[in-house]
């Protein structure tokens, strides 16, 4: 596999309303930049997620190893830069799929 960019992902955790109505915000915090491949989807896929229907845009493969001590299902976002270090943004995942017989993890956001 060719890699030609970086994902970092992003875990929110916390955030409530207490009992007196004050808001605590959730806390962001971010993994180790991991290289991986990138490929810009041509297809369309459509989602709903929180009630917004999103268009996937970029489809990214990592190896499976290389992310073992990352909990993928408590991330909610990730943050792509490609290789020659311009900002993809961040994004929110619209489906986690492993591959088995490759030992890779395709994320499309």
């Amino acid at each position: 596999m060719l890699n030609n960019g970086f994902i970092v992902f992003i875990t929110e955790t916390g955030g409530s309303i207490g009992n007196d109505g004050t808001i605590t915000p959730p806390t962001n915090s971010s993994s180790a930049s991991f290289a991986c491949n990138i490929r810009t989807i041509t297809r369309q896929y459509l989602t709903v997620v929180e009630g917004q229907t999103l268009q996937a845009k970029i489809s990214v493969m990592i190896d499976e190893n290389v992310i073992k001590n990352v909990t993928l299902n408590t991330v909610k976002k990730v943050s792509i830069v490609d290789s020659i270090g311009n900002n993809l943004g961040v994004f929110q995942i619209q489906k986690i799929e492993h591959l088995k017989l490759t030992n890779k993890i395709k994320i499309v956001v």
